[in-house]
């Protein structure tokens, strides 16, 4: 399920990842909100998109030990 969240600061992100293309002048962000179960992918300079993890139980436990 995906949406576009048109206000972004509403989007509380408890972790983010950035990733970089050198071939391109492309960036990715990809925002986690752990209480909501919603990952932000935000390919710059366009409008984040919004993903409802269904199982998140181990993709947020991973990415939080990870930056731990």
């Amino acid at each position: 399920k995906k949406k576009f969240i048109p206000n972004i600061p509403a989007f509380n992100t408890d972790a983010y990842l950035i990733f970089t293309s050198p071939s391109t002048n492309e960036s990715f962000t990809i925002k986690l909100d752990y209480a909501r179960n919603i990952i932000g992918i935000n390919v710059h300079p366009k409008n984040m998109k919004q993903y409802i993890v269904v199982d998140n139980t181990d993709l947020f436990l991973f990415v939080q030990s990870f930056l731990n």
